[in-house]
């Protein structure tokens, strides 16, 4: 083949030498294009996988974060319906005991102390006293016992409200992110 080409004309040399490096060119560039292709399908492929992993990670943070919620929202209701049959229980006893006070059925009691009368004298012990340290019990007037009961009751719910806030950021401070593994 090359005995050929030495008789061809300068020419026609050119030609075929220009063609030669022409096909070669092409030859490589359809090569360049192959392995970039290559290239890139493997890059797709390889974000593919790590697009895959990043959705499937933030669809376990939503289920986290759903089941954390459902959770919460029901010891929160858990909580708050708790509270509140024990602040009705707490209410009816403490409406049932301040209308014993009104009706003396029953009565509050308190110790106090002797006091020194008018005269500076204190008042005679009786045989179960130790002097004028003995306590000695009174009765309150039923309205000032209701009044006293009433406020009891006021202080109550607003301890059963604190307990309440209390065990909610108890709870709160419970939730953490999910651990990744």
């Amino acid at each position: 083949m090359i005995e050929r080409l030495v008789g061809l004309p300068v020419q026609a040399k050119l030609i075929l030498a220009g063609a030669a490096l022409l096909a070669a060119f092409g030859a490589g560039y359809a090569l360049a294009n192959v392995i970039a292709a290559a290239n890139i399908a493997e890059l797709k492929e390889h974000h593919t996988e790590e697009l895959n992993a990043a959705l499937m990670a933030k669809l376990a943070a939503e289920d986290w974060a759903h089941m954390r919620e459902t959770d919460g929202r029901k010891e929160t209701n858990d909580a708050l319906v708790k509270y509140k049959g024990e602040r009705d229980e707490e209410q009816a006893v403490d409406a049932r005991t301040i209308a014993d006070l009104r009706a003396d059925i029953k009565r509050l009691r308190v110790s106090t102390r002797p006091v020194a009368t008018s005269g500076g004298a204190l008042p005679v012990a009786g045989p179960d006293s130790c002097g004028a340290a003995a306590q000695v019990e009174q009765t309150l007037a039923g309205s000032v016992a209701a009044r006293l009961a009433g406020r009891y009751s006021d202080y109550n719910q607003i301890v059963g409200q604190l307990d309440l806030c209390v065990s909610q950021l108890e709870r709160d401070r419970k939730i953490t992110a999910p651990r990744a593994e």
